[in-house]
């Protein structure tokens, strides 16, 4: 009660409303403009299950994913993500992403996600090959990779941007920070093409 006298909530309808507008930082977002979907997530395996089973059911036409992975060697990181195990680590890592996305998706753009040590276009590249046959292009800024899916996208489009959910630092150097909200690029960019 002490809380919801301090929100200035008296009534249930205020309540519902103010319980619908919470954003929960890190947890899945979407939106839905001009018939395209719009999901940020930091996981993708329950994500394109579920897109898939839409796309079976012709609710959602083509499954376009935005997705870096994250590179070793930030200077803050705990000390197991600096061993040569980690980093040996991370070739089976982004080769299940990519395989995730193999049989689910019709189109990828691969980008920056904490890269920390490594660099974008190298962890890209990685990620590429290991797609196969799947089309993909590489984008290094994450801002424009999000911007090229969504206006490349049209009605029936779903597209998940996947890895990082809302958080907002990103390690894009052994020992510099970007700040970066996945949901806040969503917003700007929509607010450009409405």
């Amino acid at each position: 009660m002490t809380i919801l006298k301090t929100l200035d909530i008296f009534d249930y309808e205020t309540f519902k409303k103010c319980i619908e507008d919470i954003k929960i930082p890190g947890r899945c977002e979407l939106y839905k403009i001009k018939d395209r979907y719009i999901i940020i997530d930091a996981h993708m395996a329950k994500i394109l299950k579920t897109l898939k089973g839409l796309k079976e059911d012709k609710k959602i036409n083509k499954i376009k994913v935005v997705v870096g992975s994250m590179g070793y060697g930030y200077k803050n990181w705990e000390e197991r993500l600096k061993t040569t195990e980690f980093k040996e680590s991370r070739a089976n890592v982004r080769k299940y992403a990519m395989n995730l996305l193999k049989d689910n998706v019709d189109f990828v753009y691969l980008t920056e996600s904490d890269n920390a040590a490594e660099t974008v276009l190298s962890i890209c590249q990685e990620l590429q090959e290991n797609l196969g046959e799947v089309p993909s292009v590489i984008i290094e800024d994450r801002a424009e990779a999000i911007r090229q899916a969504i206006k490349e996208s049209v009605a029936g489009d779903a597209i998940l941007i996947a890895g990082r959910g809302n958080r907002r630092v990103s390690c894009n150097s052994e020992s510099t920070i970007k700040l970066i909200k996945d949901s806040e690029i969503v917003e700007q960019i929509l607010k450009e093409i409405n």
